[in-house]
């Protein structure tokens, strides 16, 4: 089975200033994921060095969120319209994913730190 994610990008669900969020929930387990993602422009300014973070995260059986892709580790691209494709199998299966990302230091009023989500497929047995 296929569960299809479509949008050209995302906004993530605002925790605070510092952190933001996109949880995904399912009724059955999803065992694979693949993603098309890019940073919505070239000024968002993410840096693990300061402290920053961005991930794909899943809920194991324990109740746990499990890093599954270090998003500042991979060279996302900064054009929405030519995105990276990420693929990323869960062996146990997983019910929920999350998009998670911190900016330590915002320096700004303006919202960085935006990752843009495209297409996405979610795999199921």
């Amino acid at each position: 089975h296929l569960v299809v994610f479509q949008a050209q990008s995302q906004s993530f669900r605002a925790l605070s200033f510092l952190v933001a969020y996109l949880t995904l929930e399912f009724d059955e387990p999803i065992y694979k994921l693949s993603t098309n993602l890019s940073w919505w422009s070239a000024s968002e300014n993410m840096y693990s060095s300061s402290g920053d973070y961005a991930y794909i995260q899943y809920l194991d059986a324990n109740n746990n969120w499990i890093n599954a892709v270090d998003l500042l580790a991979i060279g996302l691209p900064t054009d929405r319209t030519n995105q990276m494709n990420i693929e990323y199998d869960f062996l146990d299966g997983t019910y929920s994913i999350r998009y998670l990302a911190h900016k330590e230091t915002p320096n700004t009023s303006r919202n960085k730190g935006r990752i843009s989500i495209g297409d996405t497929i979610f795999v199921t047995k």
